[in-house]
């Protein structure tokens, strides 16, 4: 169980990142794991926002990119990322509708998701398609390459 405190920062930090988008004319509407589940994501652009372990939307995400969700744990390009302070944003392809874009930002705890906003800092970060966090320590950034319909990483540059 996650504690009322913790919620409460989550959602604050939801909200910020909301008003930032609305000052740049998007217009976002903040669900629950609970009604995304619900919604047709055929014609929508997503920003999903969670933990593997309490998102129930992360839970049924049928996705190509090499990634899966565990138990306090994410497993990405063939590896597993266990512990605090682990933070990847993701920007797909829609599993629903390939020509509109996804974005996820999983955390293994709740309290590492709080910040995300902030942590895309400039240029470079904004024309790749992952970036792995462990709390400051950007461990790695790349893009996603599709070939004979498999996925894989190609890491960028450092």
């Amino acid at each position: 169980a996650i504690d009322e405190e913790l919620i409460n920062k989550v959602k604050k930090d939801l909200e910020n990142f909301a008003n930032f988008l609305s000052s740049a004319q998007i217009e976002p509407i903040l669900v629950s794991d609970k009604e995304a589940l619900e919604i047709n994501w055929q014609d929508k652009v997503a920003f999903i926002y969670g933990n593997p372990r309490d998102n129930l939307f992360f839970r049924r995400l049928k996705i190509g990119i090499p990634l899966r969700f565990r138990d306090n744990a994410i497993e990405f390009g063939g590896k597993r990322y266990e512990g605090e302070g682990t933070l990847l944003i993701s920007c797909m392809p829609n599993p629903f509708n390939k020509k509109l874009p996804f974005t996820l930002c999983v955390a293994n705890r709740p309290e590492d998701l709080i910040g995300v906003g902030s942590r895309i800092r400039g240029p470079s970060e904004w024309y790749v398609d992952y970036i792995l966090y462990r709390d400051d320590e950007k461990l790695d950034t790349g893009l996603y390459h599709k070939e004979k319909d498999k996925w894989s990483l190609v890491p960028k540059e450092k």
